[in-house]
């Protein structure tokens, strides 16, 4: 993968990142603006990635046989992360975000390479694509349905989707980290190398063991590394190991599913009133939500009223009342002479308490 050269399509996007009229709104300074430049190279995968997604457009999008909008670069520009709790992110604009710090701290070197793998994965996969086709589509289709309609299907639609997107981004991360020890190294790079690379991020690809004197470290067993110390973004045993390590940490307080249900729902609430008034609410199965880790003190968080929507969850069984159904076996039958049956004796405080606590239980307040 060496020898990679970088497009002048990046070029470019790298030289606007540093335009004065930009900064203050996201533009860089020259020594943030050469860094970057230094971390895409530095990479010989990231510098692939980079390459593809200024050189790549959409198509032209038409509505009624004319033309609605151009088609874009998936990727159409650099911009500072200045979010305290991010790292980066790729906007709606289709805008690579990488965070300040990152660009300023030369320890930070392969955090940024990581970073900028992960959002350039995203602009490569097209990922607001969906939102606006997918998504929207199938909520307006919702929105026309008799009552009730229910939006669950299509929450957990969107989470699955930005489980399989998020994973593939941080595989995508991981190898720029790779490519560019590798071009570093001149060979393939230690399991020690790439974890002390960038600790905080490599925890889900490579376990460290052994003791802090002697720590010992071993690519994640639930991972299909190829020879080279790389990691397939098509491969379903490497999505769904980073999804269960990444997306679905429940350490992390309102974490990916939250959020992401969150949008979703508020979606629903603003197509449900508008095409039934602001009246009318939808409804979600809250506990099939919080099999897909949605938590409801989560979504209050994330501005979801809960006086706006209803919770359209299966209702329990009612409780097998074995009084009352005894009752009836021992009614005789009208013209009959059969004698009552002697009641069974009360069960013994203990008894009745160990039952009580066995009992199943339903808990409704996400």
């Amino acid at each position: 993968m060496a020898g990679i050269k970088i497009d002048n399509s990046v070029l470019v996007e790298v030289e606007e990142f540093g335009r004065p009229e930009y900064q203050g709104g996201g533009g860089a300074n020259k020594e943030q603006v050469d860094k970057l430049l230094n971390i895409i190279k530095s990479s010989p995968y990231l510098t692939i990635m980079a390459n593809s997604a200024t050189q790549l457009k959409t198509g032209d999008y038409y509505q009624n046989n004319q033309q609605y909008y151009q088609g874009e670069h998936y990727m159409e520009g650099f911009r500072l992360e200045t979010g305290k709790e991010k790292e980066g992110a790729f906007t709606t604009q289709r805008m690579v975000k990488i965070k300040q710090t990152l660009l300023e701290n030369p320890d930070k070197h392969y955090y940024a390479v990581f970073a900028a793998g992960h959002e350039l994965r995203h602009a490569l996969d097209r990922v607001y694509d969906y939102f606006s086709g997918p998504f929207l589509d199938s909520m307006i289709d919702k929105s026309k349905q008799p009552e009730p309609r229910d939006y669950t299907a299509e929450v957990v639609a969107l989470i699955r989707y930005e489980r399989n997107s998020e994973s593939r981004a941080e595989l995508a991360g991981f190898n720029a980290v790779v490519s560019a020890l590798w071009e570093q190294h001149h060979r393939k790079p230690t399991w020690e190398e790439i974890y002390s690379a960038a600790p905080e991020y490599m925890g889900n690809f490579i376990v460290e063991d052994g003791n802090v004197n002697n720590p010992v470290y071993a690519p994640n067993p639930s991972l299909a590394f190829d020879k080279d110390g790389y990691l397939s973004l098509d491969n379903a045993r490497n999505l769904e190991a980073i999804g269960a390590r990444f997306f679905d940490n429940p350490s992390v307080p309102d974490g990916y599913p939250d959020r992401i249900a969150a949008q979703a729902i508020r979606a629903a609430i603003r197509f449900e009133q508008q095409e039934h008034g602001s009246g009318s609410k939808p409804c979600f199965n809250m506990q099939e939500l919080g099999r897909h880790g949605v938590d409801k003190a989560s979504l209050q968080v994330n501005d979801v009223d809960f006086g706006l929507i209803r919770d359209c969850s299966p209702q329990p069984a009612a409780a097998y009342n074995p009084t009352a159904v005894e009752a009836l076996r021992a009614k005789p039958a009208a013209g009959s002479h059969t004698p009552e049956p002697k009641p069974e004796p009360a069960p013994k405080p203990e008894q009745k308490q160990e039952q009580e606590q066995s009992a199943p239980s339903f808990d409704f307040d996400f």
